[in-house]
């Protein structure tokens, strides 16, 4: 629930956060009627993820907010307060959060990750750098499909990168 509260105040808000963490509550409690495991239980999980492209930043769509660095620590601690099993993977893309997330700033993330539509190897190079000095993997958790062998060999040689997801495998039809 919103509870009417702005964008911009969102995750900063007492009532939204307590929802928040209900929910991540009772989803790393969730039971696998298959297996019989709880999610936090999992092992073939790897990563807990605080969100897909926290920080959004797009003004037309009324979208303007950072998460602030008391949200990311607040909810991954509270992760950890639970699941002792997986990493915490941030979700703040320092492209669409901006360059001024402090996602890199918050001890208990054990991972980040940034999405690449377009050969922005600074960026690459930012992320890389930041999660190395502070002994941490980063993960290209979304990338282009239609990238070239370029693109592969740049990730491919960039020492802190742990691993890569395509976000969707589309076929190059020109």
């Amino acid at each position: 629930a919103t509870h009417n509260v702005p964008k911009n105040e969102f995750l900063k808000n007492d009532k939204i956060i307590k929802d928040f963490k209900e929910y991540v509550f009772l989803w790393l409690n969730h039971k696998n009627p298959i297996t019989g495991l709880k999610i936090k239980d999992d092992p073939s999980l790897l990563f807990i993820e605080l969100g897909n492209e926290l920080g959004n930043i797009r003004p037309d769509a009324g979208s303007t907010t950072i998460p602030p660095k008391s949200w990311l620590s607040e909810i991954s601690s509270y992760i950890k307060t639970i699941d002792k099993n997986h990493l915490v993977l941030d979700g703040t893309d320092e492209c669409l959060g901006s360059r001024e997330s402090s996602d890199f700033e918050v001890e208990t993330i054990d991972c980040f990750t940034g999405h690449f539509y377009w050969h922005d190897y600074e960026r690459l190079n930012l992320g890389t750098k930041k999660s190395d000095e502070l002994s941490k993997p980063y993960i290209i958790g979304e990338y282009s499909s239609k990238f070239g062998s370029d693109w592969f060999k740049t990730m491919e040689t960039q020492k802190n990168v742990k691993g890569t997801m395509f976000w969707s495998l589309y076929p190059n039809v020109n």
